[in-house]
């Protein structure tokens, strides 16, 4: 969900089915007060979307929006009044589109339709649950997996864009492309289940730049204004970091502090450690020579960590990295098992605090 502290309004989307013999699947965006639970004016309202495309499930050159196929995944965004909702799918069950919608925050009346693969096929907006990022000037930051890239054998075509780290700009009802990057070795991760889309897009505070991950095990760095397309000879990056050969997942948050004299940027994903990368001001990148990692045993199998900063203000001592992840190397993402809260100086993460 996503709150209005201006209003105290709770967003969320919620999905229904009435069962009979033509099972009717439904979902809504809700708005609740926070103090009551109530339903605010003109909430819930039923969630239905259609643009010209000839994807699959298209009919007669429409893609409608499939209630029991798109999987609201990703955390909502509360953008210059609209409530923007994105979608994959549950697993890869099909046909399925990357969407996002964004509502009206007062009147809930759609203001934004956008499909990332209208001509094509999947293209899920996944982020481990991240909702999209936004800069200060409005723009959207978003990132999706296997699918559909380009279209007529062009891979660096705008309309089908899986596979992709996307900057979108609102204007007019509609979300358009201004940067992307798609990875070079795209085929290969669509081929083996290794989308790119699967970790959210941290914008770095004070400066032009954007990380991301893909189930390859890299995490990637980028110039928001030049995010490097799509080129077959080389990744046009910032960075390119491996996390490890072992590491094939990273379903998993991306964090960041900055305190009085420390930065840094966390990653903890399966099969890798907690790494705390510093930040060098004066290249723009992640400092990976002088990264700091914790030697306790973290997740193995198909689910990541997930992260929360706190601290008194920039004071560096007060500094926690908070660390949701399953318990004792657990496989959450096949069943329900126990779960561990771990807390670590987020200037040392080679300390921990409590658990």
């Amino acid at each position: 969900p996503v709150i209005d502290s201006t209003t105290n309004t709770i967003y969320l989307v919620a999905r229904s089915v009435t069962p009979g013999p033509d099972s009717v699947f439904q979902q809504y965006l809700h708005a609740l007060d926070i103090t009551t639970g109530t339903e605010r004016p003109n909430s819930p309202v039923l969630i239905t979307a259609q643009v010209a495309g000839t994807g699959t499930g298209s009919v007669a050159g429409f893609v409608t929006f499939n209630s029991q196929k798109q999987n609201q995944r990703a955390g909502l965004l509360l953008l210059n009044g609209i409530v923007y909702i994105t979608w994959a799918s549950h697993c890869d069950w099909g046909p399925y589109h990357g969407w996002v919608i964004g509502y009206d925050k007062t009147l809930l009346q759609q203001q934004i339709v956008y499909n990332d693969t209208p001509d094509g096929y999947n293209g899920g907006i996944w982020m481990s649950a991240a909702a999209p990022a936004a800069d200060d000037s409005g723009n959207i930051y978003l990132a999706t997996g296997n699918g559909s890239v380009g279209v007529t054998n062009d891979p660096a075509n705008l309309i089908n864009r899986s596979e992709s780290a996307l900057k979108l700009v609102p204007s007019g009802g509609i979300l358009t492309i201004s940067s992307f990057f798609t990875p070079m070795n795209y085929p290969n991760l669509e081929a083996n289940d290794r989308d790119f889309g699967v970790a959210g897009m941290l914008l770095i505070p004070n400066t032009n730049r954007v990380l991301t991950g893909c189930k390859d095990g890299n995490l990637y760095l980028l110039d928001r204004n030049n995010m490097g397309g799509y080129n077959d000879d080389g990744n046009n990056v910032v960075q390119t970091i491996t996390l490890g050969t072992n590491v094939w997942i990273l379903r998993s948050s991306l964090g960041y502090y900055k305190g009085e004299q420390k930065e840094f940027v966390y990653s903890w994903s399966e099969k890798a450690p907690l790494y705390a990368f510093p930040y060098d001001r004066t290249a723009d990148t992640l400092d990976v020579k002088n990264a700091i990692t914790s030697c306790i045993q973290g997740p193995k199998d198909g689910n990541g960590s997930f992260f929360s900063l706190s601290s008194n203000g920039s004071v560096d001592s007060t500094a926690v990295l908070w660390v949701n992840q399953a318990a004792n190397g657990a496989n959450a993402n096949q069943s329900v098992v126990q779960g561990v809260l771990r807390a670590f100086s987020a200037t040392d993460v080679t300390k921990e605090l409590w658990n």
